[in-house]
């Protein structure tokens, strides 16, 4: 699983090749989005202000946590 581009100036997407759960926190750790996926690609962030976002991914077995830049 894995989630590009970084940093992003529009949205994001991710890549999967499972079903999975996304969570966006904000600096304050604001909920800022969230959803689940069960397609291999999907787009996300388009209305996220520029800042720095926390990105929480799980699928299966599998946790990652990821820093996400939005210039």
């Amino acid at each position: 699983i894995k989630c590009y581009p970084n940093p992003s100036k529009d949205r994001f997407i991710i890549e999967s090749n499972a079903n999975y759960k996304y969570s966006v926190y904000a600096s304050d750790g604001l909920l800022v989005a969230e959803g689940n996926g069960n397609d291999l690609y999907a787009e996300f962030g388009n209305k996220l202000v520029k800042g720095i976002y926390t990105l929480k991914l799980e699928t299966g077995g599998e946790h990652k946590v990821l820093k996400l830049v939005k210039e």
